[in-house]
């Protein structure tokens, strides 16, 4: 590093226009040692920091030059983390390595700084931190070490408090990822009244909000305990949740159905939540398999009378609903296998020998003509439909 006396001698002959011009050269080595040397200078507190603003290109030039080689990223790093009238660029620049390269983040103590830009008075410092975060979640690695370590989900939920649209498009979306199972941030932010927020959200005229808003409450309800599942349902309210399962936006639809999904796992848990809106889900359900929906659609609502059927007491909701088990049985005749194979699910579920009052729900089912089709499916070309067909068949015959 130059002593404060060797620094003020090059730039008294100004060397920084010539550093930058030689940025310029083809040659990749000579553009490493030019970054260096302004690495080197722009550390020291005898640098103006407007210095690097003598050409309103340098910025973007720089910015092209950071995935040319590691150096280039990491003298390009620093030199941005101490020019704090670039606070926004620097910011910007770390959103896009920090995917690709999480070391140049704890190496540059960057978390620090980025979790600042989040107070910052200026929203588009604000929005770059936020971005630069959403960068960061996606690695597992970070949401395991950085995210952890700086409890990042603090000043997360605080800008979701209260920021402009644009901030908390990002801010949220980053929350989904904090809520994965694996992020241990996931259980903090559960405590601190996160759900209020999210269901908030879905009730927002941005769609890119409503979207985030469900997403995370889905990645919230994934192997929960029963009371976070309870207490997602009521603050949705069952008047929001058919509102989101008829919203016009496939994204909303489908994120519903995977929180609905999530919300009905482990038995105790499905007959818990059926006992208490199982005529509000299975009005839904309906509806949905009624309704002009693509395949995907109609598979995740399949699914999730899969999941209906495994329940003790919750199957019998649909034993006694005759215009479901209609359905079940056209999606077994489907012209898709997915629709077909997620129908099956159901019938198996409802065919367990093992469980109380099966021979009652086989003979019902029998009487429909379930076997019928059954015996058709297991001669079938495809070796999933084939095989979960033979799987219930024995059901019959054990």
């Amino acid at each position: 590093m130059g002593t404060e006396n060797n620094v003020k001698s090059l730039l008294d002959c100004h060397i920084i226009p010539a550093l930058l011009q030689g940025l310029l050269s083809p040659d990749l080595k000579f553009i490493e040692a030019c970054l260096r040397c302004l690495r080197t200078i722009f550390i020291s507190p005898v640098t103006p920091e407007d210095l690097l603003y003598t050409d309103a290109t340098v910025i973007s030039h720089l910015m092209a030059l950071l995935s040319r080689s590691r150096y280039t990223q990491e003298y390009i790093c620093q030199i941005f983390s101490h020019c704090c009238k670039v606070r926004m660029q620097a910011l910007k620049c770390f959103s896009v390595l920090a995917f690709e390269n999480p070391q140049i983040i704890e190496t540059e103590n960057m978390m620090d700084r980025i979790v600042n830009g989040l107070s910052e008075s200026s929203i588009k410092v604000r929005l770059a931190a936020v971005r630069c975060l959403h960068s960061l979640s996606r690695s597992v690695q970070q949401l395991r070490t950085s995210f952890q370590d700086h409890a990042v989900w603090k000043p997360l939920m605080k800008v979701l408090q209260n920021a402009p649209n644009e901030i908390l498009v990002v801010a949220s979306s980053t929350l989904c990822n904090l809520l994965l199972e694996f992020s241990p941030s996931k259980e903090p932010i559960l405590e601190s009244g996160a759900i209020e927020l999210l269901c908030s959200l879905t009730q927002s005229e941005n769609l890119a909000l409503r979207v985030n808003g469900i997403w995370a409450l889905m990645n919230m309800a994934f192997q929960a305990e029963q009371k976070i599942k309870s207490d997602i349902l009521r603050g949705l309210s069952t008047e929001q949740l058919f509102q989101l399962l008829s919203d016009s936006d496939v994204n909303v639809l489908m994120k519903t159905l995977g929180l609905l999904r999530n919300l009905l796992s482990t038995r105790p848990h499905i007959d818990h939540i059926m006992s208490t809106h199982g005529k509000q889900i299975m009005q839904a359900v309906t509806l949905i398999l009624e309704g002009e929906h693509n395949i995907e659609v109609k598979e995740q609502t399949l699914c999730i009378l899969a999941n209906i059927a495994d329940g003790t007491t919750a199957k019998e909701l649909i034993m006694t609903n005759d215009d479901i088990l209609q359905k079940i049985k056209y999606y077994m005749s489907h012209s898709n296998a997915k629709l077909q194979l997620a129908a099956m699910f159901c019938i198996s579920n409802l065919i367990w020998n093992e469980e109380e009052g099966s021979q009652e729900r086989q003979d019902k089912l029998r009487d429909m003509g379930i076997v019928d089709i059954l015996h058709k499916l297991s001669q079938s070309s495809d070796p999933n439909l084939c095989d979960k067909a033979k799987t219930a068949l024995q059901q019959y015959l054990a």
